[in-house]
């Protein structure tokens, strides 16, 4: 049934829009094609209440007219709908925002009421209560599994897609990995003769190796008897975005939901799991100090050496007024890629400037790579700059 009902969204969402010309379609059209799909699939999704609910409405996405029968009631019985099914109070507030644009290009359509239009811009997210389960990557507290919990979870029908689920739970339980680390694993990354694993470390911005728990390692033998034509460890739908066939990691975080709910845990997350590996990692570090070994830390954890933020006081600590950062912000965007587009046009200075990194990975006690491989990686990174400051060139063009 609720596979039913996302693919009605998703064909609702997604077919018959750009058909029209209206004040909807010079709106959207504009707009970049993930934005204009999560749109069309909010908007979906409100259409499909309001059916459910017994009100005729065309695309709500393409058809301004339709928006004539949509009052600020329907809508605070949306946000309470989206509520219930534990949508965070910033996840409604962003369906909203949606909400109120296309009810404003309505209403200076002549569509939409003004009165109605009044109310639907009246229809705010409520706060998250405290202790609720939230749907969605952030929540209030996590659960804190217990040992009989994890094997619960971990006691997984032996088929394929069982010894998956397993291996899928034991990287998060026992081996701390993230869904983002686990989607980029390849079927290479699990070196059983060895009992190890290597992937890339997001927070330490690294190649990792580990060697794996018992448990992990058997179910990946167990696993990896399954041949597969793909290099991913775990296989997904195809996506435009990421053009292979690999599962992502919101398929992940669905799959870990999905999982839960079978041993009677809402909504659990890869937080939670996260939570236990910490918990378990803690457990056996003060075990193996009151024993005397010696328990080395895992994750390295690097200081994020450019954020927003942190620019911004910077600047004003350089005496920039505040008026300044935005631009400072923006234009710094423009200096980056024209510094790649300044290396990379003189082989002297783009070959003196891999020497300097070659410097800098030693100086900095970072992995050295082979000259090769930054060099390919100064040649793509130029050509993508290039392309978008193609496109940024004209756009500026056309507002000109």
């Amino acid at each position: 049934m609720e596979e039913d009902k996302e693919k009605f969204i998703e064909a609702v969402g997604l077919t018959e829009v750009e058909e029209e010309i209206n004040v909807f379609s010079s709106y959207y059209k504009p707009l970049a094609a993930r934005t204009r799909k999560r749109q069309w699939r909010e908007l979906a999704s409100l259409r499909a209440f309001l059916l459910d609910r017994g009100l005729a409405l065309g695309n709500l996405a393409s058809d301004p007219s339709s928006w004539s029968k949509i009052s600020g009631d329907h809508i605070w019985a949306y946000v309470t709908h989206l509520e219930e099914q534990h949508y965070t109070a910033s996840s409604i507030a962003m369906q909203l925002h949606t909400i109120k644009t296309y009810a404003r290009l309505a209403m200076e359509d002549k569509k939409l009421p003004f009165d109605e239009y009044i109310q639907i811009q009246n229809v705010q997210a409520r706060p998250d209560a405290e202790q609720k389960i939230r749907r969605g990557e952030k929540r209030g507290e996590y659960y804190d599994l217990t040992d009989e919990q994890v094997q619960q979870l971990l006691a997984q029908p032996a088929t394929q897609r069982g010894y998956r689920d397993k291996l899928l739970l034991a990287l998060l339980l026992l081996c701390g990995l993230w869904p983002r680390e686990i989607a980029a694993l390849d079927r290479h990354s699990l070196d059983l003769e060895k009992g190890e694993i290597t992937f890339y470390d997001y927070s330490s911005e690294e190649q990792q190796t580990i060697i794996l728990d018992n448990i992990t390692l058997e179910v990946a033998r167990d696993y990896l008897r399954f041949p597969s034509q793909h290099e991913a460890l775990f296989v997904g739908n195809r996506k435009d975005s990421t053009h292979t066939l690999r599962l992502t990691d919101r398929a992940i975080n669905d799959r870990v939901r999905t999982l839960g709910e079978k041993i009677n845990l809402q909504s659990l997350a890869p937080q939670d799991c996260h939570a236990y590996w910490e918990k378990s990692l803690r457990e056996k570090r003060d075990e193996a100090h009151h024993s005397g070994a010696r328990q080395s830390q895992r994750r390295k954890q690097r200081p994020d050496i450019f954020n927003r933020q942190a620019f911004e006081d910077s600047m004003r600590q350089e005496g920039v007024v505040d008026s300044m950062l935005a631009p400072f912000v923006s234009d710094s965007r423009l200096i980056l890629p024209w510094m790649i587009q300044f290396i990379c046009k003189d082989e002297s200075s783009k070959q003196g400037f891999l020497k300097y990194i070659q410097q800098k990975l030693q100086e900095f006690g970072l992995k050295p790579n082979n000259g090769q491989f930054y060099e390919e990686l100064l040649d793509h990174l130029a050509h993508w700059m290039d392309s978008e400051l193609q496109k940024y060139y004209h756009s500026r063009q056309k507002e000109d």
